[in-house]
């Protein structure tokens, strides 16, 4: 069985407790349907029989998880340092800078999440390079992209000039 890191079983434990809390009984354990929304906050997309099998790791038989439970159901499930699991890093990530929960980025939120480490200067380069359509935000796609794709050189042809002169619109 694949072992969690401490910083997993931390961001797993946090969630687990909010879900249980929002959603949840407040009882220390999660229901299937809880599970699965414990699942997708930590930004994992599993199919339905993966889910169902994490029942397998109930020990008690109260079709219901504990947070111990669900830890040995999701280093089963999803190892560490697995492409699923640097996905899910990656959806988590994505949703931490989409603060209205828009599907996208926008060039204000990520200048607010890099406050202080880049110039407003560097923030626009950046955005010119990774949004491919020009409006001023990323997509998850695009924002995928800038984790997968090398650096796009100074003469992409997929920038334009009139998008790297345009300036972002306030939303």
């Amino acid at each position: 069985m694949a072992t969690l890191s401490r910083q997993e079983v931390k961001l797993y434990t946090e969630f687990f407790h909010q879900v249980d809390e929002t959603d949840g009984d407040g009882s220390g354990c999660l229901s299937l349907e809880n599970c699965e929304k414990l699942l997708d906050k930590c930004g994992h997309r599993l199919p339905k029989d993966v889910i169902q099998a994490f029942v397998s790791h109930d020990e008690d038989g109260s079709w219901k998880l504990t947070l111990e439970e669900f830890l040995a159901a999701i280093s089963g499930a999803v190892p560490p340092d697995s492409a699923h699991s640097k996905a899910a890093e990656l959806r988590r990530l994505f949703r931490a800078y989409d603060k209205n929960k828009d599907g996208y980025v926008s060039f204000y939120e990520l200048k607010n999440a890099m406050r202080g480490s880049v110039t407003e200067e560097e923030l626009r380069e950046f955005i010119r390079d990774w949004d491919k359509d020009g409006d001023w935000r990323l997509s998850f796609e695009e924002f995928i992209n800038m984790y997968v794709a090398p650096m796009p050189s100074d003469n992409n042809d997929d920038v334009t000039a009139a998008s790297a002169e345009s300036q972002p619109a306030e939303t």
